[in-house]
C-alpha cells in the first residue's frame, strides 16, 4: 500500500530536524515528537541508524545497514536489472534503497550505486519527484557532481537511477581528519562552488547543501550529492509540469536553510548561496551560525530569521589565535554576506563568492569589503603587486608579443632605422600599458582594482580604438593581440573584427611580405577555419606559406605555422598528411621538446591515422603528445584539452566506451576550468560525452547533452557551422535509434543543410549527412526516395575515399543494404553489407559491438538467401555482443535474436 503523502511529509520534517541534533540526543527528541505513534517512531530511528553508521558513500542520505545479518538478506541480491547485478546492500534513504551493481554484460567492468523506489513509497509524489531527478542529473555534467550512469525500471515498474559510486568522506571530515590549514579548506570549498554553479547554469537549486551532501572522495576529488529534493527555476526546459517540482512539505534541513526557505517563501541560487555560507562557516570554525539544540521549528525559524550570526573570529574565541587573525576581516566578511537575511543581499552568484575566496587567498580587496578608500590602500600596499591578475596577463602578451616583433624586425632587416623604429614601437607599448595599469590602481581611478578580464579588455580597446589614438603600428600590433584574445574566448565576430583590421593597417604599414604581416595573416586564417568559412582561409593560408617560404625560408616557425594551418583546411588526404609531417619536423628542429606546438602537429597526425583506422599508429602519436602536452602548466591548457578530447575519440571507436567516457569528462572538465563554459571546446566536450553514453545505451541523457552542444555552437558559431551540423546529425541518429524517426528527420534535415553551407553540397560531410537522413526517411516509409538517395551517396562516396575505404563508405553501404533487404531484394543486398562487415572486420579490434552489428545484418541478410549454417556461424558471435549496444535499435536487436532462436531450433514463445 502506498505510503500517505502528508505522514511521509511529517517523517522527513522530523527526520531531518532530529539529523541536525547531536548523535546522543536524537533518540530522546524522535520518542517525544512521535508521542504515541510507534510506527512512526520506529522508521525515523530505523533512517537514523543508517545515517550514524558513517559509511563512505552517500547518495541522497544513504548509508549502510552494517549491522544486519544474514537474517536480513535482500532478496534482489545476486538479481539482474539491465546490465547491472546487485552485489550489496548500500544503505536505506527516506523512500528507497541503494544498492551497489557491478556490471555485468561483458561489455566492461564497473562498480556504481543503484538508486531503487521502496515499493511502499510508490506515491506519484515520489515517482515524479524521482522522474525529475533522473532528468536534472542527466543534465549536470561536472566533474565535480556526482554523474548519472544509467537508469530504467524494474520488471515491476520501477524506477531506477544508477550513479556513480563515490568512496571518501563529507567535506569537514575530510578537512578535520587531515588538519588542513584554512588556505586548503577554502580551495577545496572553491572546487564546491564551481560544482553549485554548474547546476544553477542548467536551471537547478540544490536546496540541500550540507557536508553530507559534499563528499571527498579517497583521491581528494570533490562530490556534490543528493539532487533529491533540488528544484527548477525552469521546470518545462527539463520537461516536467512546474507543479511537479513542488513538493507538499517543505524539503529542508534546518542547520541550513536559509531564512526564505523555513519561512516556505520562493526559493533561487541564492538560497545556495546562503547553505553555503553556512558550510563555508562550519568548515572554518567547527561550528554552525546558529545554535538551534532543543528549539522548535518555529523557534528556528525564528532564531534564523532576526538574529545575526556571530562572525567566524568570534565564533572561535577560545581557539590559538592565530586562525582568530586569520578569519578576522575578510572571512568574516565573505561568510557574513553570504548569510544574510535577504536573498538579494547576498552575493548575486556562487562564482561571485568563490571569486570573493580567490581575491582573499592571492590577497587582494573582496567585494564583501566596506568600500572605503583607507581599506584599499592598505591592500593595495601589502600586496605590493600589479592590482589585477588579468592585467598581470595582458602584460606578459602584449610585451612577448612586443620582443617578438623586434626580433623579427632584425631578422628581416639590419638597418640602424628599422631597429630605432621597433624601439620606439615598443616604448610607446609601454606607455599604453602604463596607462592600463593606472586605470586598475585604486589609488588613482577608485574601484579599479575590481575590474574583471571582461572589463579590462574593454578598457583596452577604447583606448587603443579610441581616446588613446597610438602610433598606427602600435594599432596594428594591440588589434593583433586583442583579436587574439577574442578568439581564444571564442567571440568570434569581435576576433574577426580586430584581425581583419590588424592585417590591412599592417599590410599598409609593413607590406605584404613583413614577417608582422604574414603572422596576421595565418593567425586570420585560422580563425576563419573556426568559424567555418573554409575557402577564404585557405586561400589566404595558402598565400602566407608561400610569402613565408619566399621571406624566410622552408625551416622557419612560420613556415611550419603556416603549413599546420593550412593543412586542416585541405581535402587532400595525402597532402594534409605530408603538410602536417613537414610542420612537425620544422618544430622539432627548432623548438623546445615540450613545446605545445610540437603536441598540436603530433595529436594532428594523430588524427590522420585514426580517420586511416590506422589505430595503433593513432594512440602512438596521441600519447606522444599527451606527454608533450603534459609539461606545460601541468597539463591544465588548451592542447591538453584538445589531445584528451581526440584520444578519447579514438577509444570510443575501438570499443573502449569505459576509458573513452573518462577521458572526454577529463577534457570537458579542462576545457569548463581552461578555456571556460561559453566556448566552443566546451560544446565539444558536451557532444563527446553525449556521443560515448550513446554508444552504452544511455540514449536520453545523451540527446539532452547532444543538444545542449548544439545549442552552444549556435550561439558561437551560427547554425551553419560543420560543428552545429554533426551535433544535430548527432540528435537525429538518437531519435531513430529511440523510434522516434519524425523528429529525427527534422535533425538531420537541419544537419544537411548546414553541411551545405559549410563545406557544399558535393563534399563527403555532407553526402555521408544525406545518406543518413535517407535512412530515415525510409523509416517513415519514403522507400523509393530514399533508395535513390542511398544509391547516389554509395557511389558519391566511393569516390571521395581513399582505395582501402572509409567509415563514411561503409556506413552508406550498411544502410543501403539494410534498406534493399527490407524491400524484398536481399541478393542486391547481400554485397552492400558484406562490404560494410568486411572493412569493420578489418580496422575494428575483436569484439567491438559496431563490427558485430554488421555481422547480425550480414547474418539476416544470409539466412534470407537460404544460407542459414553461414548465417548462424556469424549470429552465435555478434548477437551477444549488441545486447547492450546503444548504437542499434531495440527492434533490429530483438530480429537478430529470434533469427539466432530459429536457427538454433529454439521453440517460439506462445
Amino acid at each position: 500500500m502506498a505510503l500517505d503523502p502528508a505522514r511521509w511529509a511529517r517523517i522527513e520534517l522530523l527526520y531531518e530536524e532530529a539529523l541536525s541534533r547531536p548523535s546522543a540526543d536524537r533518540a530522546a527528541f524522535v520518542e517525544t515528537a512521535c508521542g504515541d505513534d510507534p510506527l512512526l517512531y520506529g522508521e525515523i530511528l530505523a533512517m537514523l541508524s543508517t545515517e550514524d553508521s558513517g559509511r563512505s558513500l552517500s547518495i541522497e542520505r544513504l548509508v549502510p545497514r552494517d549491522e544486519e545479518g544474514p537474517d536480513h538478506r535482500d532478496p534482489r541480491l545476486g538479481t539482474m536489472l539491465g546490465p547491472w547485478r546487485i552485489a550489496g546492500v548500500l544503505g536505506h534513504g527516506g523512500t528507497g534503497t541503494v544498492y551497489l551493481v557491478e556490471r555485468a554484460d561483458g561489455q566492461y567492468e564497473q562498480r556504481a550505486a543503484l538508486k531503487l523506489i521502496a515499493p511502499g513509497f510508490l506515491t506519484p509524489e515520489v515517482v515524479e519527484r524521482f522522474r525529475v531527478e533522473r532528468r536534472i542529473l542527466a543534465r549536470l555534467v561536472h566533474p565535480n557532481i556526482s554523474r548519472l550512469i544509467d537508469g530504467g525500471f524494474t520488471p515491476e515498474g520501477t524506477p531506477y537511477l544508477v550513479m556513480e559510486y563515490v568512496e571518501g568522506t563529507t567535506l569537514t571530515t575530510y578537512c578535520d581528519q587531515r588538519g588542513l590549514a584554512v588556505d586548503d579548506r577554502l580551495r577545496l570549498f572553491r572546487t564546491v562552488c564551481g560544482a553549485v554553479q554548474q547546476a544553477h547554469r542548467a536551471l537547478v537549486v540544490h536546496r540541500d547543501l550540507k557536508p553530507s551532501n559534499i563528499y571527498v572522495s579517497i583521491a581528494g576529488e570533490v562530490k556534490l550529492l543528493d539532487f533529491g529534493i533540488a528544484k527548477l527555476l525552469v521546470p518545462d526546459a527539463f520537461g516536467a509540469d512546474p507543479t511537479t517540482t513542488r513538493t507538499e512539505h517543505r524539503a529542508l534541513t534546518p542547520a541550513y536553510a536559509a531564512p526564505e526557505q523555513l519561512r516556505g517563501e520562493a526559493v533561487t541560487t541564492a538560497t545556495d548561496v546562503y547553505a553555503l555560507g553556512v558550510v563555508l562557516y562550519e568548515l572554518l570554525t567547527g561550528r554552525r551560525p546558529f545554535d538551534i539544540e532543543g528549539l522548535s521549528p518555529a523557534e528556528i525559524e525564528q532564531l534564523v530569521t532576526s538574529r545575526e550570526p556571530a562572525a567566524p573570529s568570534a565564533a572561535v574565541g577560545a581557539e590559538p589565535g592565530r586562525l582568530v587573525r586569520r578569519l578576522r576581516g575578510d572571512l568574516d566578511r565573505i561568510c557574513l554576506m553570504a548569510l544574510r537575511k535577504e536573498p538579494e543581499r547576498r552575493y548575486a552568484s556562487v562564482e561571485q563568492m568563490s571569486e570573493d575566496i580567490e581575491r582573499f587567498l592571492s590577497g587582494r580587496p573582496v567585494v564583501a569589503q566596506p568600500d572605503t578608500l583607507g581599506y584599499r590602500v592598505r591592500r593595495f600596499i601589502a600586496r605590493n603587486r600589479i592590482a589585477v591578475a588579468a592585467a598581470a596577463s595582458f602584460v606578459i602578451l602584449l610585451s612577448a608579443f612586443a620582443v617578438v616583433a623586434t626580433q623579427q624586425g632584425r631578422l628581416v632587416a639590419a638597418e640602424r632605422d628599422r631597429v630605432r623604429v621597433e624601439r620606439d614601437k615598443a616604448q610607446e607599448v609601454v606607455q599604453v600599458l602604463v596607462d592600463l595599469f593606472q586605470a586598475a590602481n585604486p589609488e588613482i581611478v577608485p574601484g579599479g582594482d575590481r575590474q574583471s578580464i571582461g572589463e579590462f579588455l574593454a578598457t583596452a580597446e577604447a583606448r587603443v580604438l579610441g581616446g588613446l589614438e597610438p602610433r598606427a603600428d602600435v594599432s596594428a600590433t594591440m588589434k593583433h593581440v586583442l583579436g587574439q584574445v577574442h578568439g581564444a574566448k571564442s567571440d568570434y565576430a569581435r576576433a574577426r573584427t580586430l584581425l581583419e583590421q590588424a592585417l590591412s593597417e599592417s599590410r599598409e604599414l609593413h607590406g605584404a611580405d613583413a614577417l608582422e604581416t604574414i603572422t596576421v595573416q595565418i593567425d586570420l586564417g585560422r580563425l576563419l577555419i573556426a568559424v567555418g568559412d573554409h575557402p577564404e582561409a585557405r586561400a589566404l593560408l595558402e598565400d602566407a606559406l608561400a610569402r613565408s617560404e619566399r621571406v624566410v625560408g622552408e625551416r622557419h616557425v612560420l613556415t611550419a605555422r603556416a603549413l599546420h594551418t593550412l593543412a586542416t583546411t585541405s581535402d587532400d588526404e595525402t597532402k594534409t598528411t605530408l603538410f602536417f609531417q613537414r610542420a612537425l619536423a620544422i618544430r622539432r628542429a627548432l623548438l623546445s621538446p615540450d613545446d605545445p606546438d610540437v603536441a598540436s602537429t603530433l595529436n594532428a597526425l594523430a588524427i590522420v591515422e585514426m580517420n586511416h583506422e590506422r589505430y595503433p599508429d593513432a594512440r602512438r602519436l596521441f600519447e606522444e603528445a599527451l606527454e608533450v602536452a603534459g609539461a606545460t602548466h601541468g597539463g591544465r591548457n588548451k592542447i591538453a584539452f584538445t589531445v584528451t578530447n581526440d584520444y578519447a575519440t579514438l577509444l570510443t571507436r575501438t570499443g573502449d566506451f569505459s576509458g573513452a567516457e573518462a577521458m572526454h569528462r577529463r577534457a570537458l572538465a579542462l576545457a569548463i576550468e581552461v578555456i571556460g563554459p561559453q566556448s566552443i571546446q566546451a560544446a565539444t566536450g558536451y557532444n563527446n560525452v553525449a556521443t560515448v553514453l550513446a554508444n552504452q545505451g544511455q540514449l536520453t541523457s545523451a540527446v539532452d547533452l547532444y543538444r545542449q552542444a548544439y545549442d552552444r555552437y549556435v550561439a558561437i558559431v551560427g547554425p551553419n557551422h560543420g560543428l552545429a551540423a554533426n551535433a544535430a546529425r548527432n540528435v537525429g541518429v538518437v531519435f531513430l535509434l529511440i523510434e522516434r524517426p519524425a523528429e529525427g528527420r527534422l535533425w538531420m534535415e537541419r544537419a544537411v543543410a548546414a553541411n551545405e553551407a559549410a563545406f557544399g553540397p558535393d563534399a563527403r560531410n555532407t553526402v555521408y549527412v544525406r545518406a543518413q537522413l535517407a535512412n530515415l526517411l525510409f523509416a517513415l516509409g519514403r522507400r523509393g526516395e530514399a533508395l535513390a538517395m542511398l544509391e547516389h551517396a554509395v557511389t558519391a562516396l566511393a569516390k571521395l575515399s581513399p582505395p582501402e575505404g572509409h567509415y563514411t563508405l561503409a556506413d552508406a553501404h550498411l544502410y543501403l543494404g539494410r534498406a534493399l533487404l527490407a524491400s524484398g531484394r536481399a541478393a542486391a543486398a547481400e554485397p552492400h553489407i558484406r562490404a560494410t562487415n568486411d572493412f569493420r572486420t578489418r580496422v575494428q579490434p575483436e569484439g567491438h559491438p559496431q563490427r558485430a552489428v554488421a555481422a547480425c545484418d550480414l547474418a539476416q541478410a544470409l539466412s534470407t538467401l537460404g544460407r542459414d549454417s553461414e548465417a548462424l556461424a556469424l549470429l552465435e558471435t555478434c548477437v551477444p555482443r549488441i545486447q547492450t549496444y546503444g548504437l542499434i535499435e531495440p527492434s533490429r536487436r530483438e530480429r537478430a535474436r529470434q533469427l539466432l532462436d530459429r536457427l538454433r531450433g529454439v521453440p517460439s514463445p506462445k
